[in-house]
């Protein structure tokens, strides 16, 4: 539905035909007004309707008041197969009924999965941790969840709240999937990307090939230990220094102190110089 005007004693309603079990979803907003009257009725709700009684069963039967633009979401599954009606009232004796509302919104079924739009997997070979970027799209119902799988192993996961994601045209999801290739061996691995909604419809992706090579430096455990090395023999050399420059200050005899003192102050420079080489080292290795 485009932008609806709906005034006092009006209606407008939407006809789809559904097998049982299907969902019906309407997504509307009340850009204007007080609010809507909203239910949903099979054929024979609607031929009462039209012959001026009360249908026997109202589905989905509710008042949305206004709410700054609010998004209203409703998933109706139809308990037989027939023509459902999906009412939006403002005729006499409903809620609402004495002023005008204006609503944006979309009706229709949710009969597909997902569609995945857009991925991207390095081309490789992979190291470290790797960004996998997506962009999927469901247009009837929310996305929950979009994964990377690896040799059909689930390697990467990221889940979504529905009442953040979805809009009138549906849920469409733009992210990264980061995978630690680390925890995996140096290998070639069929990848593809998975999304889910909650209906437990599931898009797959084209499955593409690529290979793991991580390196001794790629793997942040040798990062570590290597680091601590560094700082371990850093701190070693800081404190022989410390303990020459005590020497020179407790030798008493002038010639021989000048020789320790001309060399520890040589040893001294030297430290420093190999502790700023190793700082510059560490950094490097822990990015």
């Amino acid at each position: 539905m485009e932008l609806l005007t709906i005034n006092p004693g009006e209606y407008h309603n939407v006809s789809l035909y559904f097998t049982q079990d299907e969902l019906l979803y309407a997504r509307f907003r009340i850009i204007d007004g007080e609010g809507i009257y909203f239910f949903i009725v099979d054929q024979a709700g609607q031929d009462a309707i039209m012959n001026g009684s009360e249908p026997t069963t109202k589905h989905e039967d509710y008042s949305y008041p206004a709410q700054e633009g609010r998004l209203n979401m409703v998933f109706f599954q139809a308990t037989h197969s027939d023509t459902w009606y999906v009412w939006f009232s403002k005729v006499s004796g409903v809620p609402f009924a004495d002023s005008a509302a204006t609503i944006e919104g979309r009706v229709g079924r949710d009969i597909e999965g997902p569609v995945i739009q857009e991925t991207h997997i390095p081309d490789g070979p992979l190291t470290g941790i790797t960004n996998v970027s997506f962009r999927v799209h469901d247009e009837g119902f929310f996305i929950y969840m979009v994964e990377l799988h690896a040799n059909d192993t689930v390697v990467a996961t990221s889940s979504f709240n529905c009442h953040e994601t979805i809009d009138i045209n549906g849920t469409t999801l733009e992210g990264v999937l980061l995978w630690d290739t680390t925890r995996y061996e140096n290998s070639v691995y069929v990848l593809k990307v998975v999304v889910y909604d909650p209906l437990n419809h599931v898009t797959e992706s084209a499955e593409v090939l690529r290979t793991i090579n991580n390196g001794f430096w790629d793997y942040p455990t040798n990062r570590i230990i290597v680091t601590a090395g560094i700082i371990l023999f850093s701190a070693t050399l800081t404190v022989y220094s410390y303990a020459q420059y005590k020497k020179i200050r407790i030798t008493r005899h002038y010639v021989k102190r000048k020789i320790i003192e001309h060399r520890t102050w040589l040893e001294i420079i030297l430290i420093l110089i190999i502790l700023l080489i190793l700082g510059l080292s560490s950094s490097i290795i822990l990015l």
